[in-house]
């Protein structure tokens, strides 16, 4: 159950990050995506990323954040009900 689960949301990361990453295997995924090269640093309450500069799959990773933050965005004029 886990297992397909992980997969499951492995295949989702590849297809928000852009059609050049859809058809990649997972293990790739996991190499470009998700094991991410990078850095937390906190500055003036904001957190930020730093990335390598030549990382060749940059635009991948930013296109998958604009779509999870486009997703998490809630919508105007919608309520949230629980």
């Amino acid at each position: 159950m886990l297992a397909a689960t992980a997969h499951n949301l492995t295949r989702a990361i590849a297809v928000l990050a852009g059609a050049g990453h859809r058809r990649e295997r997972a293990a790739t995924i996991r190499r470009k995506l998700i094991s991410l090269p990078a850095r937390v640093a906190s500055s003036a309450r904001r957190l930020r990323l730093h990335t390598p500069t030549d990382w060749p799959w940059q635009a991948g990773f930013e296109s998958l954040l604009a779509s999870i933050a486009r997703i998490a965005r809630p919508q105007p004029g919608t309520t949230c009900r629980t």
